[in-house]
């Protein structure tokens, strides 16, 4: 039986969780093909802000790091929020309320030091929006995501 425990995020996490999340995240529904350096580079970068906010869920009883949540504070006119940048569960562990578990601690954590919203995205038709959903996440009908290539 799992004993679950979630805390910061450490540096010396960063290893496992990028071992993690190429194991999540190459296999369905996301089939991402992906490169371990880039993944190593995406974890250093967020890990530079000084806004950084990671989390990590464990086995207490082993250790064993079982998901992740990396993102950042960010500034809001109505104080500060939580972009959750990743969120991902062992692909061992999905489907068995670690994620829901999950989310609620680290909601708890934030509630504590007054960040009062959680922003993310997340693909649309993907088991993940109903997910999110499922814990309590809404779409903003006023709102959509865009980007733009920046190039010459």
């Amino acid at each position: 039986m799992h004993q679950l425990m979630v805390r910061d995020f450490k540096s010396t996490d960063t290893k496992n969780a990028v071992d993690l999340y190429i194991s999540v995240f190459s296999q369905a529904p996301w089939n991402d093909t992906l490169i371990k350096s880039e993944i190593e580079l995406y974890f250093q970068r967020l890990q530079s802000m000084n806004t950084f906010l990671g989390y990590a869920l464990l086995d207490s009883n082993t250790d064993e790091l079982l998901g992740i949540s990396v993102g950042f504070i960010r500034p809001w006119y109505g104080g500060e929020q939580y972009h959750m940048d990743s969120f991902y569960v062992s692909c061992d562990h999905q489907g068995k309320g670690f994620g829901s578990f999950f989310l609620r601690q680290i909601k708890k954590e934030l509630f504590a030091i007054n960040i009062p919203h959680v922003f993310l995205d997340t693909e649309k038709n993907f088991p993940t929006e109903d997910f999110y959903r499922k814990n309590g996440f809404t779409s903003l009908d006023d709102s959509i995501n865009l980007v733009c290539a920046v190039a010459e």
